[in-house]
């Protein structure tokens, strides 16, 4: 397999881009789960901060061409929050919800 054949699309310049997206963004959630705000909030200030509306480090024909990269960052989303759920716990929760929501009918 030639590994060279699948950077051809790629200058250098968008590796060193994404690398860097992916350091700030990791250093930025880091830091907000250490201040007690969930990662997920910290990724979000990074791509403020590196995209088009203050620091201008990612282009918008960058965001534009890597859809891909926002279905796969939702799908890890929604997986690490089904790791975290318990169902005896929903399950409680549901019908707690339930009985509020018949109540108020």
């Amino acid at each position: 397999m030639d590994h060279g054949a699948a950077l051809d699309g790629l200058s250098i310049d968008i590796l060193a881009i994404i690398g860097v997206t992916l350091l700030v963004a990791f250093a930025v959630g880091r830091l907000a789960h250490r201040t007690g705000i969930p990662q997920v909030v910290g990724y979000i200030v990074a791509g403020v901060i590196l995209g088009s509306s203050f620091l201008h480090v990612i282009p918008m024909s960058l965001v534009e061409n890597l859809d891909f990269v926002s279905e796969l960052a939702l799908g890890l989303i929604g997986f690490e929050m089904g790791l975290h759920l318990r169902l005896n716990v929903l399950r409680r929760l549901g019908r707690a919800s339930l009985r509020l929501f018949c109540s108020r009918r």
